[in-house]
């Protein structure tokens, strides 16, 4: 008898063979359009079910349609529930002595079934898909191959290789599909929150969920201390009181939860680890804050030694510490979260690269999981061409010992083309050394039909175009990062094209195709949109000026963005970013950019000059990026002029005297990126240029506070009739060393963008 492990339930699926025959020959099934066996489901309505859908597969495979009934018992294909089949097989008892799903053939016979009835279909399903020639290619969309000669068990199966990793989950949403899960043998999608895996108690970042925020007010010295102030971000993992609490907040949480193995004992989502005295020490001594996390997480694991205690290695804490090792019951998550997607993490392994840290680890321990990431969380369907790097990542991943993949894509429906990279990920994930080009071919083709070759060349062609600009591919940078590489406006004609063509072929097909290449062109359309938005001063930007050279919004691209947010919402799309922004909320956001993205007043296409110019990381796109009528996103990296740590002086020459009625100066905050709102922003006039009086002054008095991302204007109307001036000078003072409870140490970045001048 051969058993193999089913590494989903923990169940055991059966191959067994009582002949020496055959073991050594397949069983073929049909031949040239004929077969010799025939279908009997032995029970319910369950089997007569699960037999028909193997009668449904094996005829569009082969053409040849299996007969379901009664018949002889050799070349049998039995279905059903195992006390059933014992009887039907003449009480071949001792071969039903397990637990769980099975195939196996017995004198003649194949036998499926299940010890639980409601497991039969589960049996079916798994016996299609170790055919050659079927394949799941998303939930409820099979591949078939047609097939002359259609073999059966025992022929050895790819299905039944030792995997590469012993747990792997895609965490995407076809994934979500018990049934999609199952046949490509993934664990089932699980929430990051309370895990619905009943091998997990808790997931990831949990240190709150033992010493909740609340108790910050009576007990700060449980929390983090930053800058020498006690920050409710973290814990402060070197007091006794911490480890106790967690320790029974955990034993509680387990008594409710009896069955889980593993329990997340992990830092919180942000950078403020803990720097007082004890915990700074411990890292010093062992190079790394890991240190500090690891030695807590072997503390707890002492008291759980039946269980296993997982802890991040992630960010601050990736690399791994110099002494400590972790217990023999602490699991190692490690993200990879930094790491450019253009090329293989591989081709990185100097000292602090993510190679690097994952070699240090595997040498204390291979009780690894690596949180890999594989799309751009920011711009969810943003065309994000990182497929040639999974599968030398993942064998990078598996020759150093890993034994565990979490794969982070979007649970929730939406992204860019997730079925295609599901199903990579699923194949890669069992065999990373299967061929990228293969896969890819294979699902496109059977997935989008005619369209398939044109899709093809569109995710090569954006392959290409990333290989040739020589830029990185990260996680959470915006499209207008790539405006001059493969999302430039040329490549963008490009693959527009190439969709067009994708249409037109499947134009008088099936509309499932037309469908799913509506669906696959999305991405494309969000990438023109913000390109667009991005380039203000090109032939392809937003705007146009009419016959009395105002600005407005081109109407090519008002209709663009109605038609993009009606098909997102059409396919499902629920959320653009990871976190937010609906495709209604993008649809008033973006239409909000093209009734006001584009100013006229008097500064346009004048001079500007500076007491301290902006820093050279971020020009804004050009010297005169202040005053050149068109405003910017929230996004820091583009549009924006930024000072580190120094005020902003500017003064802008109007060329000669104007009457002046007001001015406004629009300012960025975007705290976690260390961007914070001026203190004050002050207005000031001259005629000569030498000689200026103040107008007025603005005050922010939140500029210090936390507050979330967003824009803000410092405006002034101080007349009551318009005033004559050459000369405008801003004055934005910088809030300087980053406030206590940031946690960060350094200056404040001060970010301006349009300066808007109105008069006569």
């Amino acid at each position: 008898m051969k058993w193999i492990p089913n590494v989903l339930t923990g169940a055991a699926a059966l191959l067994l063979s009582l002949g020496a025959q055959a073991q050594e020959e397949p069983i073929i099934l049909v031949e040239n359009g004929k077969s010799k066996w025939h279908i009997e489901a032995l029970d319910d309505s369950v089997s007569f079910h699960a037999a028909r859908f193997l009668q449904e597969q094996v005829r569009t495979l082969t053409g040849c349609t299996l007969p379901i009934g009664k018949g002889n018992l050799r070349n049998a294909i039995l279905i059903g529930n195992s006390e059933e089949m014992i009887t039907r097989t003449d009480d071949w008892s001792s071969a039903f002595d397990h637990e769980g799903t099975f195939a196996l053939e017995l004198r003649g016979s194949i036998c499926i079934g299940a010890m639980d009835p409601e497991d039969i279909l589960i049996a079916t399903r798994d016996f299609v898909s170790g055919l050659p020639g079927v394949d799941m290619l998303a939930p409820g969309v099979f591949m078939h191959v047609p097939q002359q000669r259609l073999r059966a068990l025992p022929d050895p199966y790819d299905a039944y290789i030792k995997p590469a990793f012993a747990f792997r989950m895609a965490f995407y949403h076809p994934a979500t599909n018990a049934d999609y899960s199952r046949w490509h043998l993934l664990r089932p999608v699980i929430k990051t929150r309370d895990s619905e895996d009943p091998e997990w108690g808790l997931w990831v970042h949990t240190m709150h969920r033992f010493v909740p925020h609340a108790q910050f007010e009576t007990h700060p010295k449980y929390f983090a201390e930053r800058n020498g102030v006690r920050v409710p971000d973290q814990l402060c993992l070197s007091n006794p009181e911490v480890l106790r609490i967690t320790v029974d907040s955990l034993r509680a949480m387990m008594v409710r939860k009896p069955a889980a193995k593993y329990w997340s004992v992990s830092q919180m989502d942000n950078f403020n680890h803990c720097q007082c005295a004890l915990c700074h020490h411990t890292d010093s001594i062992e190079g790394a804050p890991s240190g500090t996390i690891l030695r807590f997480a072997n503390a707890v694991a002492d008291s759980f030694p039946d269980k296993v205690i997982s802890t991040l290695a992630y960010q601050y804490s990736r690399t791994a510490p110099k002494f400590t090792k972790p217990r023999p019951n602490v699991n190692i998550m490690l993200c990879s979260i930094e790491e450019d997607r253009s090329r293989p993490i591989a081709t990185r392994d100097q000292t602090g690269s993510f190679t690097a840290d994952l070699r240090e680890w595997s040498t204390l321990t291979h009780n690894i999981i690596v949180w890999d990431y594989v799309i751009n969380f920011s711009h969810l369907v943003m065309p994000f061409p990182n497929w040639k790097v999974l599968a030398p990542n993942l064998q990078l991943f598996r020759d150093n010992g890993v034994p565990m993949m979490f794969e982070q894509g979007l649970s929730s429906p939406g992204g860019e083309m997730p079925e295609f990279r599901t199903y990579l990920l699923a194949k890669l994930l069992w065999n990373p050394d299967l061929n990228v080009d293969s896969l890819r071919w294979r699902f496109i083709d059977h997935f989008y039909g005619d369209a398939g070759v044109y899709i093809d060349k569109y995710t090569h062609l954006l392959e290409e175009e990333l290989d040739k600009s020589g830029k990185p591919l990260t996680l959470y940078e915006h499209p207008q990062a790539h405006k001059d590489g493969y999302l430039s406006p040329e490549n963008i004609a490009k693959y527009k094209m190439l969709f067009n063509s994708a249409e037109a072929a499947v134009m008088d097909e099936d509309t499932i195709y037309q469908w799913r290449v509506e669906d696959a062109r999305l991405g494309i359309m969000y990438a023109e949109l913000e390109i667009a938005r991005a380039m203000p001063h090109a032939p392809n930007g937003l705007f146009e000026k009419d016959s009395m050279g105002n600005w407005h919004a081109k109407p090519y691209y008002e209709e663009l963005l109605n038609t993009f947010v009606a098909r997102a919402k059409k396919h499902g799309h629920r959320l653009l970013h990871e976190t937010r922004l609906t495709p209604d909320e993008y649809l008033a956001e973006f239409s909000a950019h093209l009734k006001n993205g584009a100013l006229s007043h008097l500064a346009v296409g004048k001079t500007i000059s500076f007491e301290t110019p902006p820093d050279a990381r971020y020009p804004g796109g050009g010297p005169d990026a202040l005053i050149d009528g068109f405003t910017a996103s929230t996004n820091y990296q583009f549009g924006w002029q930024g000072w580190y740590g120094n005020d902003m002086v500017a003064t802008i020459d109007l060329g000669e005297a104007r009457f002046v009625q007001s001015v406004k100066a629009g300012f960025l905050h975007d705290q976690q990126s260390w961007i914070f709102l001026p203190t004050t922003v002050s207005i000031e006039y001259s005629a000569d240029g030498s000689t200026f009086k103040t107008w007025g002054t603005v005050e922010f008095t939140d500029a210090g506070k936390k507050i979330t991302l967003g824009t803000r204007k410092a405006e002034l109307t101080p007349w009551d009739r318009p005033v004559s001036a050459r000369y405008i000078r801003i004055k934005a003072k910088n809030l300087g060393d980053l406030p206590a409870w940031h946690g960060g140490k350094g200056h404040c970045w001060l970010f301006c963008d349009e300066i808007e001048v109105y008069g006569e």
